[in-house]
């Protein structure tokens, strides 16, 4: 097809306004003016659509919404992402999925591999280029899948004009050679690349030398790298980086006096996040590190699936210089996540009252810990707390509930915590939990009893979330949600798979009949649902049509929409 048909590529140009004001916003994502100009630029230039949408991502972001308002911005984002995608995108939609599991303030990430970069090939399928889609798109991941060496990658990726659109670079190359680092780095078309993110591509001492010697170097506001000791000193040496706020570093060969000596460097005194998942951590290199000015600094720390969780955690806990984090993440994995032994430290620590934000998903964290944590007098300004995959059990969940700690709490994550109908109760009844906005747990054994609970007034009226897929909930629960006009903000609604033996299983679940598909269409509450997730459960598919006549596409029966992940 050539490209005087081919309507991925013979679509209106953009005016020069447009783009720049594009380009703006991408380059600045934090700013909401930023954002703003580029939605008075799209309605001047008669795109009336693309201006609510930026306005309406704009909106849901900001803090103290009244009631009501978070759901009609956020419903309003997820209804012009859907209306569009295909026409701003074209072919590239495929791969910019609006509203996926990385979005940058309205911007959704763009994951190719190689070939739809660089190589020949069907102009439906293969290459992606020329598509006119790439301005709307966020951060660019390439990776590679096919035989070409990344040298090869680049010297066909780098020459593309679609990089004036990229503001936050991803490649995940299996290695980047020095020459290819260098090549990288000389790129005049990367000169405004505000985040490059190299961790699942090693990168040699050299090739991190000839990076943070170039000049895209100090145009960087967020690196990461996947390298060694070395590769780490250079870091550490770079004037270059003083403007980086996020460092990621990935690896496995690095001794204690590396990491002291990053901590040390007087050159990234402007990062705030600091993010070491993945890295052979312990406690007595978090020991170093926490001893540094740079951990002092930090805002945000990631320390997920390292290699001594419950050390590591002990280590920041002791250290003073913890006294400024925000928001830390110790996320289990294939590894042992963090036990019961590493919240008690937490709880316990006198350093750590600024926290808001703890991630403790898959650890083997259980009712001990979270009493610990409930009774903790430091830990009182939290407010978002995920424990998903902990066997937390039903005397967890009364834990929670029970703390006058946790009153800040407007995030609370709990799939898989063997929590029960006990627990879920608990959770129900709590005079502290008032001001969740989220609320997330599948696949606690939850009967419709607890929904019941949660869905009457006093309860949860906050509630913006509500994922409740893979429980025991039959038709008496979702009846109750139907009838809860409390729930004026209330806008993704999860009910996957009620009475479904596992999330493996090939089986729907078969708890919901019609009696809850019709109380779902008749609903006057929940009728303004942004999303209503209802895949796995055998009546939904059967009444597919009936609701996606009253609820369009933000009903889903066959699979959930990947922005559920942003509350989970």
């Amino acid at each position: 097809m050539s490209a005087d048909t081919d309507p991925d590529t013979s679509g209106p140009t953009l005016p020069a306004p447009v783009v720049a004001a594009l380009r703006a916003a991408k380059a600045d994502p934090a700013s909401d003016a930023a954002l703003l100009a580029l939605a008075d630029e799209l309605a001047r230039s008669g795109d009336p659509d693309g201006a609510a949408y930026f306005r309406a991502v704009a909106a849901r972001d900001r803090p103290h919404l009244p009631p009501g308002e978070w759901r009609e911005h956020f419903a309003a984002e997820m209804a012009l992402a859907a209306r569009h995608s295909g026409t701003r995108f074209g072919r590239l939609a495929r791969r910019a999925d609006a509203g996926g599991y990385t979005d940058r303030r309205g911007f959704p990430e763009v994951a190719c591999f190689d070939g739809d970069l660089v190589l020949d090939g069907d102009a439906g399928i293969g290459n992606l280029a020329d598509s006119r889609g790439w301005p709307w798109g966020g951060r660019l991941r390439v990776s590679l899948m096919s035989r070409l060496s990344p040298a090869a990658v680049l010297k066909r990726l780098l020459p593309l004009p679609l990089l004036a659109d990229v503001f936050d670079l991803e490649l995940a190359l299996v290695k980047l050679p020095p020459a290819a680092a260098a090549a990288l780095a000389a790129a005049p078309a990367l000169g405004h690349l505000r985040e490059l993110h190299l961790s699942r591509t090693a990168t040699t001492a050299a090739a991190v030398k000839a990076l943070v010697e170039s000049p895209l170097a100090a145009h960087l506001r967020a690196l990461s790298v996947q390298t060694d000791g070395a590769g780490l000193a250079v870091l550490a040496g770079a004037a270059a980086l003083a403007n980086v706020r996020a460092l990621r570093v990935a690896g496995n060969k690095f001794a204690t006096k590396d990491w002291a000596k990053l901590g040390n460097s007087q050159h990234l005194a402007a990062v705030r996040s600091l993010d070491l998942a993945r890295t052979p951590i312990d406690g007595g290199t978090m020991a170093a590190l926490a001893a540094t000015p740079l951990v002092a600094r930090l805002e945000s720390l990631t320390l997920d699936e390292v290699a001594d969780p419950d050390a590591a955690l002990a280590a920041l806990a002791a250290s003073p210089n913890a006294g400024n984090l925000r928001v830390l993440s110790c996320r289990g994995g294939r590894a042992v996540g963090p036990s019961s032994a590493a919240v008690v430290a937490l709880a316990a620590s006198p350093h750590l009252a600024n926290l808001r934000s703890l991630d403790l998903f898959r650890g083997q964290v259980k009712a001990d810990g979270i009493k610990s944590l409930a009774t903790s007098k430091t830990l009182v300004g939290l407010e978002r707390l995920v424990l998903s995959e902990s066997p937390i059990g039903a005397a967890g969940g009364k834990a929670l509930a029970e703390s006058p700690a946790l009153a800040r709490l407007t995030d609370l994550i709990l799939a898989d915590c063997k929590l029960g109908d006990a627990g879920g109760l608990a959770l129900a009844g709590s005079p502290h939990l008032a001001n969740l906005r989220v609320l997330t747990l599948p696949g606690n054994g939850l009967a419709s009893e607890v929904v019941e609970a949660v869905a009457r007034p006093g309860a949860f009226d906050r509630l913006r979330a509500l994922l409740l897929g893979y429980n025991k909930i039959d038709d008496a629960g979702v009846k109750a949600l139907a009838d809860a006009r409390h729930l004026t903000d209330l806008g993704v609604l999860d009910l996957t798979g009620q009475g479904k033996p596992s999330l493996a299983s090939d089986r729907q679940g078969k708890l919901l009949t019609g009696a809850a598909i019709d109380a779902l269409l008749k609903s006057k509450p929940l009728a303004k649902l942004a999303i209503l997730n209802l895949e796995g459960n055998e009546i939904a598919v059967r009444r597919k049509d009936d609701l996606a006549a009253r609820f369009g596409d933000r009903v889903h029966c066959f699979h959930g929409p990947a922005r559920l992940h942003w509350f989970r």
